[in-house]
């Protein structure tokens, strides 16, 4: 699936997913890496639709699902949603990484919260997490779209 999932065949992905339903095979947490992936690419309803399926499973999330979420949630600019995630995934005790802040810090700048940036950048820093070319292409990109100089 995750073939199919990186190469933007999301057709063959879920119907990769069907026949495993189909054959009663349980899925794992890894299975919805590339599915979630994969739906981001369709749109957030997509998205959460597969996300909703994987809980009805009593499957938890771990971080690259998380991360996939809120990076969905950034995209589309719904910074509310992006950082509801964010705060169930701290609360389900899954710990935020470098991926973590660089979604957050995008939805931040597609939703114009300039001024909640430096927060995310600073607690990023303070849990060890160093910036690097990523995050600084984002803020830079992102200040640049909104033309914001200070």
């Amino acid at each position: 699936m995750s073939g199919y999932a990186m190469s933007g065949n999301t057709a063959k992905c879920l119907e990769w997913y069907g026949n495993m339903k189909k054959r009663d095979i349980k899925p794992s947490i890894g299975t919805f890496h590339p599915l979630i992936y994969s739906c981001r690419k369709e749109g957030i309803v997509a998205m959460e639709k597969m996300f909703q399926e994987m809980l009805g499973m009593d499957l938890i999330p771990d971080r690259a699902v998380y991360n996939e979420m809120i990076y969905g949630y950034a995209e589309d600019g719904n910074v509310l949603k992006a950082t509801s995630m964010h705060q169930q995934m701290v609360d389900q005790g899954v710990d935020s990484d470098k991926v973590t802040y660089n979604c957050l810090i995008l939805a931040h700048l597609r939703d114009r919260r300039v001024s909640e940036i430096k927060h995310l950048f600073d607690d990023m820093k303070a849990k060890g997490l160093v910036p690097k070319t990523d995050t600084y292409k984002i803020l830079v990109k992102g200040h640049c779209d909104l033309k914001d100089f200070n």
